[in-house]
């Protein structure tokens, strides 16, 4: 069982550069130098008979100049919907609608995200403070 500080330290490559977050691997994307941006590893890199190839981890990330600040691992069986596994914001930028922007790009990208119900108690306030039509619920 994991304790508390190394799921700590796994969540923080969430905001490690493209493929460097070592709970995900190679990634392929392009990092911009501020907005959200995507980063991908397709199904087919641990499965390559794998018939969904848009299937994956989905790894959105907030940069503001040129520094990965906040992260969110989707994971979309077929590319179509998917489910919030991991996030993580530094703590000097968090409360200020990062997660959501993520959320919302997720959404844009996936169609209906879900959460996994593996949350910590800042995974439950977040969820808890967000408008009931921006998520979806998750059977994961």
């Amino acid at each position: 069982m994991s304790g508390p500080y190394e799921i700590a330290a796994q969540l923080t490559g969430l905001v490690l550069p493209l493929g460097q977050c070592p709970t995900i691997g190679p990634e392929s994307g392009h990092m911009i130098p501020n907005g959200v941006t995507l980063f991908f590893q397709s199904v087919q890199h641990t499965n390559p008979l794998s018939l969904h190839p848009k299937g994956g981890s989905y790894r959105f990330v907030r940069v503001i100049n040129r520094q990965i600040i906040a992260g969110m691992q989707v994971m979309s069986p077929a590319g179509k919907g998917g489910t919030v596994t991991n996030i993580y914001c530094r703590p000097e930028w968090r409360r200020r609608g990062h997660m959501t922007e993520l959320l919302v790009a997720a959404q844009n990208t996936l169609g209906e995200v879900g959460f996994s119900m593996d949350l910590t108690s800042d995974g439950v306030a977040w969820i808890s403070s967000l408008d009931e039509d921006l998520f979806a619920e998750s059977e994961i």
